[in-house]
This record gives C-alpha cells, sequence and structure tokens, in this order.
C-alpha cells in the first residue's frame, strides 16, 4: 500500500466514487472537480487507487475538506485513517494564524473526525451545517 501526495485520474476517482457509494459522475465533472483540488492524498494497492481525501480552498486561510473516500474492499482496515492523517499533516504546514478548515461529514461519522481535531459546531463559531438543495431536488 502506497499513500502518495497525487491527484488521481479522472477515470479513476469516478470509479472509486461510484465503488463506495458516492454515485456516478461524468468525465467533466471529474475533470473540473480535480482541477479545483488544492490537495489530494491518493492511497494505491499496486496501482489500483483504494482512497482519496481531498482538499480544496486557498490554501492559507480557507481550507475545506471536501472528501475522504475508500474502496469498499479496503474499508475497516485504517486506511481512511492513514489518509486523513496525511490530509492533516498538509493542513497543518500550510494552515495560517486565523486559518479555517471545515468538512461537513456524513451524518454518523463525526467521531472519526474528532480524532483529528475537528469539533461539532452547532452553537458556535459557525452555527449549524447547511447545504443547499435546488427547487427540483429531494430534501429527504
Amino acid at each position: 500500500m502506497k499513500i502518495l501526495h497525487e491527484l488521481p485520474s479522472c477515470g479513476e476517482y469516478g470509479e472509486l466514487r461510484a465503488q463506495a457509494g458516492w454515485g456516478t459522475i461524468s468525465a467533466a465533472a471529474a475533470e473540473c472537480t480535480l482541477a479545483a483540488t488544492q490537495h489530494c492524498v491518493c492511497a494505491r494497492d499496486g496501482t489500483a487507487l483504494v482512497g482519496v481525501v481531498r482538499i480544496l480552498g486557498d490554501g492559507c486561510l480557507f481550507l475545506f475538506i471536501s472528501e475522504l473516500i475508500v474502496a469498499p474492499s479496503h474499508a475497516g482496515a485504517g486506511l481512511g485513517s492513514a489518509l486523513m492523517e496525511k490530509a492533516m499533516q498538509h493542513v497543518r504546514a500550510c494552515a495560517t494564524e486565523n486559518c479555517t478548515v471545515v468538512l461537513v461529514p456524513i451524518s454518523g461519522k463525526e467521531s472519526f473526525y474528532e480524532r483529528f481535531g475537528f469539533r461539532r459546531t452547532p452553537h458556535g463559531p459557525f452555527g449549524h451545517g447547511m447545504a443547499y438543495v435546488p427547487h427540483n431536488a429531494s430534501t429527504d
């Protein structure tokens, strides 16, 4: 297993998302979102992409951990923790004083991120998390 600071290809990124149940995306969407990545850490088993964590933002004042994805075949073996630790090393190296680092965990996964210094913020400084829901989308 190798942990590398690199971007995956659009194809393997889309395939990992689909394997992990994150849905399918077009090649154009994969290209667009990967281009917006400020930093990325990948896990490879041989040449196969089996995990990824991406950070978006300006690289100093605002950082957003946009996703942590582990292939189901490698879940439960500590790979998510290894990826997150590498991502946090990057965050600590580039974050300036007063930097805001945020993420939006999948419901029920908050305690995983608390191990890396994240705290639930229902009462501040940011209030409750919010998500935009287009008028034609389900709110369930």
